[in-house]
């Protein structure tokens, strides 16, 4: 059975940074990069490809999927192994 999500469970950068206790800029810039590399998940059901960052009113927010997160965290990684999170 796969599981649904409330417009709640999208996380905002603040909502997301506070989750996992990082700066509200780092996220900003690692959804940036996310959303310019169209970074992606394959959902459970059916094999969709759905993108992890989401436009919503203008505003973006991260898909609630635990891959997704994960795939965010990645990139994150990537950006704090480079020094750029100053």
């Amino acid at each position: 059975m796969s599981e649904t999500y409330s417009k709640d469970d999208y996380l905002t950068p603040i909502k997301y940074a506070s989750k996992y206790g990082l700066t509200k800029e780092i996220v900003e810039k690692a959804m940036k990069i996310a959303r310019l590399r169209h970074a992606s998940i394959t959902l459970n059901r059916g094999g969709t490809k759905r993108e992890i960052i989401i436009s919503q009113h203008g505003k973006h927010h991260v898909r609630p999927e635990p891959t997704a997160h994960d795939a965010l965290n990645k990139i994150i990684q990537e950006i704090q192994s480079k020094g750029e999170s100053k």
